[in-house]
């Protein structure tokens, strides 16, 4: 009957072995759980930012056009200021 006591120690092992895979199997589950979820809302606010660069970049390819535009009236100006200048010029020489 020694075996007995020796055969319930093995089975209280195993059963403290079996009781430690089961905690560690939930917390693995709920870490992994808390980690899905963080990826979910990194998603999203990766999608926000996206959102804003696009935005950010549609602001200033605006800007950028409105500054060719402005550099194209500026030139025109003074070319006509030129022309006017010239113009002035000569009748001044005259």
């Amino acid at each position: 009957m020694a075996a007995q006591p020796a055969q319930n120690e093995r089975i209280d092992r195993l059963e403290e072995a079996l009781m430690e895979m089961a905690y560690q199997s939930r917390k693995t589950e709920m870490e992994l759980a808390h980690l899905s979820r963080e990826m979910l809302e990194f998603k999203g606010e990766m999608r926000v930012f996206k959102d804003e660069m696009r935005e950010f970049k549609d602001e200033m390819l605006a800007f950028k056009e409105e500054m060719l535009a402005f550099k194209e009236e500026s030139q025109a100006s003074r070319r006509v200021m030129d022309r006017q200048w010239g113009e002035f010029k000569e009748e001044m020489l005259a």
